[in-house]
């Protein structure tokens, strides 16, 4: 994985975790008390912010088709990270760990590996021309 990809992964990883701990008081007031179709804005958010994911692992990999067992690790990973960004917050006195927003975390990478066949053809896309390998 060359600098450009790390960065890239290291950069969406550190603003999930400045999420998780940045004390949003006014915004996550109004999310906790908005609904979509009955469901918290909040969790919403929550579901949103992990929908990338899976897609990522295309990017990254430069490959054009990625075995079985690579995306489980990913997947697996991406619910490890899902659990920390949300686990974090049980050690902090102003910020709440509930189990319904690690749900909705686990829920925004699940539904990123469902809707893999979706973004697969743009990350793709984006690789550079004549790319099936990846690059060092």
């Amino acid at each position: 994985m060359n600098k450009r990809r790390i960065t890239i992964i290291f950069i969406y990883v550190i603003i999930l975790f400045i999420i998780a701990l940045f004390p949003f008081k006014e915004i996550s007031y109004k999310a906790d008390h908005t609904y979509f179709f009955e469901i918290r804005l909040d969790h919403i958010f929550h579901t949103c912010f992990f929908l990338p994911w899976m897609s990522f692992q295309y990017y990254f990999s430069q490959k054009k088709e990625i075995e079985l067992s690579g995306k489980i690790k990913w997947y697996l990973s991406g619910l490890l990270l899902a659990f920390c960004t949300e686990g974090i917050q049980y050690f902090t006195f102003y910020r709440s760990f509930t189990l319904l927003d690690l749900l909705s975390n686990f829920t925004g990478v699940t539904l990123s590996w469902i809707c893999l066949p979706l973004f697969k053809p743009i990350c793709i896309l984006m690789m550079p021309s004549g790319s099936s390998e990846p690059n060092s």
